[in-house]
């Protein structure tokens, strides 16, 4: 997974920024919990400990690790294009949609893991049709992809609301979900009494494939270089406005996965909460993992004991689980802050 490119990230100017902006984050976080009353040291102990220490938070860690992973991997491939992709939410709505589409239809039961296949496909293009858009925006219009992805979460909000009130709505329910996906389907359980499954390998598997992509084929090495100078891209044969379509479908099919992984192996049918913020998150996940493949498992692992232990955290020191997105602001502002250092003080010793 070219662990050298690795190692010099690690010896480069960013690293250090995102430590740093970590032990801050958590420092400010501290001060908030001793101003509202609460103990530091015991909420931050419940915090990092009880995923590993009780089975059902274990559970729980291991399958939020699973979206967060793919939702990174898909952000990543956009981000090593010089593209942000917001639009993480509506792409997890899109592919949850496809797969319950596919996973509840009368073919499920009897096809068995079978209907993986195409449920997955579905899942995937679903996914790419919403990245697909803000790429398009980006290429022929010269609108943000920022704005229209974040845009796009919106739309596929509504869209997942009327088709659970309606037409996919399950029959003698009184709440907004579809049908339950057939046993048959489900992904293999991990842990008995959790919600701990395969899919967890699955979205390592994904990982390997897009390390090697991302820096062994010839491909990934234009999108690096798309990302790295417009200039030397274009000199090199790449037309940006081509990429910026691909990348962003891409992007969005791989994030689509993550819906339809959920619906499989975490809600085994389709609800309105499938995304659960989960696509800003991807992005921090992308972001800390400096979007090498080592760096976005740790980070991955990272945010997802802080999503499962801030619940933890709130039952038993009285600390709102809201802490736990707050972290994660301050996380993003600190890491883009130190990076735009890094860039000004680069600059300014270029132009010396």
């Amino acid at each position: 997974m070219n662990s050298k490119s690795f190692s010099e990230r690690l010896l480069s100017s960013k690293l250090p920024v995102i430590l740093l902006a970590v032990i801050i984050s958590m420092l400010l976080g501290a001060i908030l919990i001793s101003i509202s009353g609460g103990s530091a040291p015991a909420a931050y102990r419940q915090l990092f400990l009880t995923p590993f220490t009780t089975h059902s938070a274990t559970g729980d860690m291991l399958s939020t690790i699973t979206p967060l992973l793919i939702i990174a991997i898909g952000v990543s491939v956009a981000q090593h294009g010089g593209l942000t992709n917001l639009g993480g939410n509506g792409q997890v709505v899109m592919g949850g949609i496809a797969m319950a589409l596919v996973a509840t239809s009368p073919a499920a039961e009897a096809l068995g893991p079978l209907i993986w296949i195409p449920g997955f496909l579905c899942a995937f293009l679903f996914g790419a049709l919403w990245g697909m858009i803000a790429g398009a925006f980006k290429a022929y219009i010269h609108s943000s992809e920022i704005i229209v992805s974040l845009l796009l979460n919106y739309i596929a909000a509504q869209i997942i609301s009327y088709l659970l009130r309606g037409p996919m709505m399950a029959q003698g329910v009184t709440v907004p979900e579809s049908e339950l996906v057939p046993e048959a389907a489900h992904m293999p359980t991990l842990m008995a009494n959790t919600s701990a499954n395969a899919g967890i390998f699955f979205a390592f598997g994904l990982l390997v494939i897009y390390g090697v992509f991302m820096y062994k084929t010839r491909t990934g090495y234009k999108i690096r270089t798309l990302g790295y100078s417009e200039k030397a891209a274009k000199y090199g044969g790449v037309e940006k406005s081509k990429y910026d379509v691909l990348l962003m479908a891409v992007s969005g099919g791989i994030v689509g996965l993550a819906g339809g992984m959920e619906v499989l192996g975490g809600q085994y049918r389709l609800v309105e909460g499938i995304a659960n913020n989960m696509g800003f998150t991807g992005v921090v996940v992308a972001l800390v993992g400096l979007l090498q493949p080592v760096g976005i498992a740790l980070a991955a692992v990272f945010m997802a004991v802080l999503t499962v232990g801030s619940k933890y955290m709130q039952i038993m020191s009285k600390v709102p689980v809201a802490l736990k997105d707050v972290l994660e602001a301050l996380m993003v502002l600190f890491i883009l802050w130190g990076f735009s250092l890094n860039l000004k003080r680069r600059r300014i010793k270029e132009g010396n």
